[in-house]
């Protein structure tokens, strides 16, 4: 998950204002096959999500968009399993336990470790000279811009942020298997880079096993899968628009069946 902070901040005492995670995306390895599937949810699916005081009281279950889940937390361990619990419930109930979450000041480094990332932009970037349809390698602060920048005034920019997010994502990880199959401690430098931005409960070991799993089984791409559904005006505050997603019921069970069950003769 990424979340709308520069840092990362643990304190039982800042619930209900830890910040929101604005990228929201669940992914799956066959450890048999090596193979890799991702999941992106739109950040303003509507979902329940378990709402708790500022003393860390649980106060009931509201359903409202999937990135306010991560503010109902202390900013670390149980906002990030607040959000999981959240995306489970999206997906049938498929149980999440492991997750990382990752502030705004380590998207650019993350990016410039592996050079850059290169991209056919999809929105206009008037300020960086960078416009809808150009290619472009992101590198330092723009890695930020690109997958973060929306419009407050259209109700489908956040659905194009997302679409963002997901080819940069997609970009990032051909880039990585190209640099790792010629030096995989690439691996644990990128892991210790991101122990400074990050929260998670995945340790290097597993990240090194996985990454050896799908090095060995040959794979060089990933299944993608997004959430479909219909975007809603919720409420408008001084011109700025806010969404509501509902989702595609069965572009949900396409996801969860494609990614976590197989079929059985």
């Amino acid at each position: 998950m990424g979340v709308d902070k520069k840092k990362l901040t643990v304190d039982d005492s800042n619930i209900g204002q830890s910040g929101q995670a604005d990228a929201d995306i669940v992914g799956t390895i066959d450890i048999q096959t090596g193979e890799i599937n991702i999941i992106t949810i739109p950040r303003d699916t509507m979902v329940d999500i378990d709402i708790y005081s500022k003393n860390g009281k649980f106060v009931g279950t509201e359903t409202r968009q999937l990135c306010l889940a991560y503010a109902y937390g202390d900013g670390g361990e149980s906002s990030c399993t607040n959000v999981t619990n959240s995306m489970s419930r999206v997906l049938k109930n498929v149980p999440i336990e492991k997750y990382f979450a990752l502030d705004l000041a380590g998207i650019a480094p993350l990016n410039d470790a592996i050079g850059g990332v290169t991209v056919e932009s999809l929105y206009d970037f008037p300020q960086f000279k960078i416009y809808k349809g150009q290619t472009v390698t992101i590198k330092g602060d723009f890695a930020e811009t690109y997958v973060r920048l929306r419009s407050m005034d259209n109700i489908e920019a956040s659905l194009n942020r997302t679409q963002r997010q997901t080819q940069y994502i997609q970009a990032y990880t051909e880039k990585l298997r190209s640099e790792v199959s010629t030096d995989f401690s690439l691996i644990s430098s990128l892991y210790n880079t991101a122990m400074s931005y990050s929260q998670t409960n995945i340790s290097l070991s597993d990240v090194t096993y996985l990454a050896t799993v799908v090095l060995s089984h040959g794979v060089s791409g990933y299944n993608q899968y997004t959430i479909g559904g219909e975007m809603k005006p919720s409420s408008t505050v001084d011109e700025d628009i806010f969404a509501e997603y509902y989702v595609d019921d069965d572009s949900v069970m396409e996801a969860v069946v494609n990614c976590f069950y197989k079929q059985v003769d």
